[in-house]
């Protein structure tokens, strides 16, 4: 039966995720260090998503910042115009990227964490890179195995595995999806969302409990729920304190 397999397959993985341990506890002590020091820890954009259940939610940090960017641009063309030669060169995805890190409120000292489940995609890897020449450091979730199975879309022709201090292996199969349903030629479920989310919270867990080794006034300001008894105001105190302290 279905629920019973994807149970059994996300048991498995979770398994799987706990060989990430050691750069993990790597990784939140340097997160520990930025932190206070007076720098500051960005999420890039995570699987669809996916960057969006570390920011600003309960039981979280609020030192974690998110670090996202879009280009609109609306001038489509009739099918008949479509490619037409006179295109500039360059690759405006790796231009635009560099840009957006340059004009950012990222600094050197600053730690960031980009994805990419096959590694093999512009925008992390070209983050990555953009962040790493401004003296940031570098967490690459991915999916190692998957990564080494699909070139790279870059022009360096690096994976994001490749352009990181720390790589969070995603352990998922290649193609993403892993579990096997009655009547499909093909695996189906994604692995990443709950292996990026998993280790995520892995990776703050382990910054919190560092952190709660602390003197009180030296623990980091984290959120709790909103809605719960006296949220409203927990959420305002939590604020306030990383507007004065940074973390």
């Amino acid at each position: 039966m279905f629920f019973d397999n994807y149970q059994t397959t996300l048991s498995k993985q979770l398994v799987k995720l706990q060989s990430n341990r050691p750069v993990i506890e790597s990784a939140a002590h340097a997160i520990v260090d930025a932190m206070r020091s007076g720098h500051f820890v960005f999420c890039s954009e995570i699987g669809h998503g996916i960057q969006g259940d570390f920011f600003n939610r309960a039981g979280g940090l609020a030192n974690v910042r998110l670090f996202t960017w879009s280009l609109n641009l609306n001038n489509a063309m009739p099918a008949c115009a479509q490619n037409r030669p006179g295109g500039r060169p360059g690759n405006a995805e790796l231009e635009l990227t560099r840009a957006a890190v340059n004009a950012s409120n990222m600094r050197a000292g600053d730690i960031i964490i980009t994805c990419s489940v096959s590694g093999r995609n512009v925008r992390p890897i070209e983050t990555a890179l953009a962040c790493r020449d401004i003296g940031m450091k570098v967490i690459a979730m991915t999916s190692v195995d998957y990564a080494k199975r699909t070139p790279s879309s870059h022009p360096s022709g690096k994976s994001l595995h490749e352009c990181a201090d720390w790589v969070i292996d995603l352990m998922t199969p290649y193609g993403d999806a892993g579990v096997d349903i009655e009547g499909y030629e093909s695996s189906l479920i994604p692995l990443s969302s709950f292996s990026e989310d998993i280790t995520g919270w892995m990776l703050w867990g382990r910054v919190m409990e560092i952190m709660g080794t602390l003197p009180k006034e030296e623990r980091p300001a984290v959120f709790v729920s909103y809605n719960g008894a006296g949220g409203e105001n927990a959420y305002r105190l939590t604020h306030e304190l990383l507007d004065r302290r940074g973390y």
